[in-house]
């Protein structure tokens, strides 16, 4: 299993920040609350700053943008699975002149539904497994880097000092960009919690990605750690990196499961 969370986290930052041209707070939440019957409903909520807000509005009166556009949320059905209806978009201004926008989905079948975890229309999803009973297990499948065809030696070239400092500048300029910025995904259940492997549990809730980005790409050492070799390779290093780093909480593994009543 080859985890570059590095990667992971560009993918994920990358074309929010070159869309938006950050110029202040972002913060960005999916949650996804389960039924016991195996259905549920899906909010993106994201919050800007008033920087970003005030641009927005003034975009508006020209034509929506990307975070205002509904046709742009119900286009994103198509990529969400089998049996995912669109529900709303609601905007409210925040008390510090920001701005919150929630987009609503719902969805019949969990083990239908695609998480998606990027508006990048190529990127891979999760994938979800739903056992009904007495007690409901869920199986939550994180998308993974492929593995090497057998017989094939995966190569890593080695970083020259250049090569070095050039990354090093590129995460300068990625940390001046994302400031400010969060990302989270979430899972909720509808009931107890009686088991699970997560890393990260609150009562019924399965935080399954938290990244102050920011934090972590102003981090030096950070950055660092999640790009070592150990981190990209081994579940429990990337497990012990993610309660050390701060601004992190990300699921070590690439299968979770849940049973709950």
């Amino acid at each position: 299993m080859k985890l570059n969370i590095l990667k992971r986290l560009a993918a994920l930052t990358a074309g929010i920040a070159t869309a938006f041209a950050m110029t202040s707070c972002f913060e960005q939440e999916n949650n996804t609350k389960l039924s016991k019957d195996g259905s549920g409903t899906i909010t993106e909520t994201t919050v800007i700053g008033a920087q970003m807000a005030g641009m927005m509005k003034g975009q508006m009166g020209e034509g929506e943008n990307d975070l205002t556009n509904e046709a742009k949320y119900k286009e994103k059905v198509a990529r969400m699975g089998e049996g995912v209806e669109y529900v709303g978009l609601t905007t409210e201004d925040t008390a510090d002149g920001g701005m919150k926008i929630v987009a609503s989905y719902k969805f019949e079948d969990i083990s239908k539904l695609k998480g998606v975890m990027s508006d990048d229309e190529n990127a891979d999803s999760m994938s979800f497994e739903f056992e009904k009973g007495d007690t409901n297990k869920l199986t939550i499948k994180l998308p993974k880097e492929p593995a090497a065809e057998k017989g094939e030696k995966e190569e890593t070239p080695e970083m020259t000092d250049e090569m070095k400092a050039a990354q090093k500048q590129q995460m300068q300029m990625m940390a001046g960009m994302v400031q400010g910025m969060k990302i989270t995904m979430a899972l909720e259940v509808d009931g107890e919690i009686v088991k699970t492997d997560a890393d990260h549990v609150d009562g019924n809730k399965i935080t399954i990605m938290s990244v102050d980005v920011g934090k972590v790409f102003a981090n030096e050492e950070a950055l660092e750690m999640l790009d070592s070799p150990e981190a990209m390779d081994d579940v429990d290093t990337l497990r012990e990196l993610s309660k050390k780093i701060d601004g992190l909480k990300i699921e070590a593994d690439d299968t979770i499961t849940v049973e709950f009543k």
